[in-house]
């Protein structure tokens, strides 16, 4: 055991049954208690090796909730987006502060992180279980770097399996059906960019007059629609891959020639009927209802537009590079995680166009 330190006194048994051990640090006297005093001598000895480590002492005897709000304060809100910080925000209200709020940070174990875990509510689904770890890893990550903690309590957390998403892509018939639902319809640009140009919802709604280049048969992706707090806004690309420009095939020049002309005072490409943002949730509601006059079934997604565009690309012959920069994703990898099954179909082309010639020419006839 460590030597004590000058006035850390002797460790004693409280009326209560608990063993309090006094230890020193930078001169002050601190208590670490245990059920024995075999207990309270190993707290005394990590709070001494902790000290010794550099660990922040003093602030690491803030509690798990105290801690989280300054993370929330000083990180989140000055770094990320809004709506993201109250995502963040939501997910520790709802489930990290009700099972961790109370622990003191220092004191934080694995175990603790996991039995939160198993004790979330049942209808959460495993991507939501993931991303209440996820933010509780990252908040701890900031607090090993500010020295409150040792090590991050919430890593080697065993986490339910996601299942991977299949998305309902739409068929090229059933694409058909949904162009000629949307012919004259006010918005049929907007619908019509989404499925060949793969745009995400927010980016089409957010579009502007000044990204349409007509000329140079561009369309530049700046900004996109959220709903933040309740107001909906135009806000930043998620990512700076998100900031992108799309050639502008000639199918679309004379859908866009009509929008712009039916735009004169607005600075929006697609405004609503009284000249404002239209929210997203008012364009699924008009996307339901072209699916329907299509003819077609309701499960699927405005998202399933940009799908489809994505696997026209690739079946058609485009490589993934090309693809993921028309999705404005960040890396291949994304690209691939999600079209991979667009892919074979395309391999097989190839394998028939490439080695089946060069198998052919040496074959004598």
């Amino acid at each position: 055991m460590s030597k004590r330190g000058n006035g850390e006194g002797s460790p004693h048994k409280r009326k209560d049954g608990y063993w309090a051990w006094p230890v020193m640090l930078d001169g002050a006297r601190k208590w670490v208690y245990g059920k024995t005093k075999a207990e309270a001598r190993e707290k005394y000895e990590a709070r001494k090796r902790e000290h010794e480590e550099g660990l922040d002492t003093a602030a690491a005897d803030q509690t798990v909730g105290e801690y989280l709000d300054r993370w929330m304060e000083d990180v989140v809100r000055s770094t990320l987006r809004a709506r993201t910080a109250d995502e963040y925000a939501s997910l520790i209200r709802m489930y990290i502060k009700p099972a961790l709020g109370e622990v003191i940070l220092r004191e934080l174990k694995p175990q603790v992180v996991q039995r939160m875990i198993k004790n979330l509510p049942a209808h959460l689904a495993p991507r939501s279980i993931r991303n209440v770890r996820a933010v509780l890893r990252r908040a701890l990550n900031n607090a090993l770097v500010w020295r409150l903690v040792t090590y991050n309590a919430a890593t080697g957390i065993a986490l339910p399996k996601v299942q991977k998403f299949q998305a309902r892509i739409p068929t090229t018939e059933e694409a058909a059906a949904f162009r000629a639902a949307i012919a004259g319809d006010r918005i049929e640009a907007l619908y019509l960019i989404a499925m060949y140009l793969g745009l995400r919802r927010g980016e089409a709604l957010g579009l502007l007059k000044s990204d349409v280049d007509l000329e140079n048969r561009e369309l530049h992706i700046t900004g996109q629609v959220q709903l933040v707090r309740g107001e909906v806004k135009r806000v930043t690309t998620k990512t700076e891959a998100s900031k992108r420009t799309l050639p502008i095939f000639a199918l679309l020049v004379p859908y866009l020639e009509q929008t712009l002309q039916e735009q004169p005072d607005n600075t929006l490409l697609f405004p609503s009927e009284n000249g404002n943002l239209i929210r997203p949730r008012n364009l699924i509601v008009a996307f339901k209802r072209r699916l329907t006059k299509a003819g077609l079934p309701d499960t699927i997604r405005f998202h399933d537009l940009r799908h489809f565009a994505a696997t026209t690309m690739l079946t058609g012959g485009a490589d993934i590079s090309s693809t993921q920069a028309l999705l404005g994703h960040t890396d291949a990898a994304t690209t691939l995680n999600f079209y991979a099954h667009a892919i074979p179909s395309r391999t097989r082309d190839v394998v028939e166009d490439v080695v089946g010639k060069a198998f052919s020419e040496g074959i004598p006839h």
